[in-house]
């Protein structure tokens, strides 16, 4: 992991660490130590209050070679929940005060949230490729594709 030469502070300087959160948040503290490496190592500076983005931004506290991906894998693997701020076109990524209390007290709460809103989102993009695909192919190309002769027939009303 990359520190942005501005910033110099190690993992072991932070505050909340993972020597600190079993007496204060044990399944907190479970979580993270399940976590891989780089993705514990971000988590702890959210936790922390900073700010991370990908290397060469020079927005962030905190830049990180890769950061783009490890953030992805947070909110789509690990469902934890964080900020983005836009800086033009450029993003970094953060935890907002009540993130980190929803996360250090009540983490499984985070997780529904988080997979709630991913879920939503999933739904949106297929209904918009189902309409794009509809637009483009009709409706009797996908009945045909899904194997539905006669729609009254596809109910089970046996």
């Amino acid at each position: 992991m990359m520190i942005n030469s501005n910033f110099e502070v190690g993992i072991g300087d932070l505050a909340i660490n993972m020597d600190t959160l079993p007496k204060s948040a044990p399944f907190a503290h479970e979580l993270l130590s399940n976590m891989h490496k780089k993705h514990r190592q971000i988590m702890l500076f959210w936790l922390n209050g900073y700010s991370t983005s990908p290397m060469g931004y020079g927005i962030a506290d905190v830049e990180v070679i890769k950061e783009d991906g490890y953030v992805s894998e947070l909110r789509n693997g690990y469902l934890i929940d964080f900020s983005v701020a836009q800086c033009g076109k450029l993003s970094k990524h953060y935890m907002t005060p009540e993130q980190i209390d929803l996360f250090l007290k009540e983490p499984l709460a985070m997780k529904v949230s988080v997979w709630s809103k991913l879920n939503d989102e999933k739904l949106q993009r297929d209904s918009q490729q189902l309409k794009s695909i509809k637009l483009r192919r009709g409706f009797g190309w996908i009945m045909e594709k899904l194997g539905i002769e006669n729609p009254m027939d596809s109910a089970n009303d046996d």
